[in-house]
């Protein structure tokens, strides 16, 4: 549903998206991750056709991206992280107008039922800059649904909301995914990626690092175990210990479990092992978290960045 071919854009002599390949799916949720400055925003800006690349092409549902071609831009329904609301309009009314710019067929009918699926039919009355910030994310994804599109691009849906928000948005989003929508989920909260992104792309100085199912990505991790030890005692004590041993990346205590990033050896957890009994430790059991996609992030994008471009190709 989204394809980008050698996809570039210059800012003078700033390279700000450099040759990227993306390839998005009907059906499913990518999420869009970078650092700040990675170029997440300028690639979604030539998504949408408001920016023209310098170099390559971008598609949507195959229709070529660009300033002129209002078809391809019908095909799309875009959530920024900021609503740009009008004074005096009602939530009805703010959506009736975009019904008419975007020609919906029974705009009536339309809006009551994007008004259901987000639930809003409450405060359709209400003027719209008058909602909270939660109420006004939701009626953004009521406006980008409203002309049924099959793609939709949320750049940071969640920023700011609270806990309830956060729940709510992420609810309509997987509903829209289930219905076959294609989602390209752009967000710095990677915790709600990681719950329901099912490919994730990461990107760096411009430049795509990996795009792959989210499981892969935190597999990405393979030059350390993640492990965590149950002691019957304080773990803090014993951090000045472990964390000067040979094949210990990254040591953290919390009441009795530490947690550490271990070289993935038999050697590395039985010299632990040996290290903490010998020093009074005793030790309730060891277990290996899986990584989070936060972890696996923090690695990628502090790695050197052509190392992980030929892993990633």
């Amino acid at each position: 549903m989204i394809e980008t071919r050698e996809l570039t854009k210059r800012f003078g002599s700033r390279l700000a998206v450099d040759s990227v390949s993306l390839h998005v799916r009907g059906g499913e949720i990518y999420g869009f991750l970078g650092p700040n400055g990675a170029g997440k925003t300028t690639t979604i800006l030539l998504l949408l056709g408001i920016l023209e690349p310098d170099g390559g092409e971008a598609r949507i549902a195959g229709q070529r991206v660009g300033r002129g071609n209002l078809a391809a831009r019908r095909l799309i329904g875009a959530v920024s992280e900021n609503q740009y609301l009008y004074d005096d309009l009602t939530v009805e009314e703010y959506l009736r107008f975009f019904a008419r710019l975007y020609r919906v067929e029974q705009p009536t009918r339309r809006i009551a039922t994007v008004l259901e699926e987000v639930g809003l039919s409450e405060r359709r009355a209400d003027r719209a800059v008058h909602l909270s910030r939660g109420l006004q994310q939701k009626l953004g994804l009521a406006r980008a649904l409203l002309h049924d599109p099959p793609v939709l691009i949320l750049d940071e849906p969640v920023s700011g909301l609270d806990p309830h928000g956060i729940r709510e948005v992420r609810e309509i989003i997987i509903r829209e995914r289930n219905q076959g929508r294609c989602i390209f989920l752009s967000s710095h909260v990677l915790s709600e990626v990681e719950r329901t992104a099912d490919r994730v792309a990461i990107l760096k100085l411009g430049r795509l690092l990996i795009e792959d199912a989210t499981e892969r990505v935190r597999e990405r991790l393979t030059d350390r175990t993640l492990l965590e030890v149950d002691l019957d005692q304080p773990a803090e004590p014993f951090l000045p210990l472990v964390s000067t041993m040979p094949g210990v990346h990254h040591a953290t205590a919390v009441n009795g479990t530490l947690r550490l990033q271990i070289s993935p050896t038999t050697e590395s957890r039985r010299a632990l092992s040996l290290t903490l009994t010998g020093a009074g430790g005793i030790i309730l059991g060891m277990r290996e978290p899986r990584a989070t996609l936060e972890e696996a992030f923090v690695t990628l994008t502090d790695a050197n960045l052509e190392t992980f471009a030929r892993g990633a190709s």
